[in-house]
């Protein structure tokens, strides 16, 4: 087997996104950069 590549527990992964607050950076980072564009929803 093997150990080229592990990834960590999705959940463990998901709770230190929220905990860290990743996501809403990378989103605006993104946005910033043009990368991201909202979508109006209806």
């Amino acid at each position: 087997k093997g150990d080229a590549i592990s990834f960590p527990d999705i959940h463990q992964l998901r709770e230190f996104y929220k905990r860290e607050n990743i996501w809403a950076k990378v989103k605006e980072q993104l946005k910033q950069e043009g990368k991201l564009t909202p979508v109006n929803k209806k």
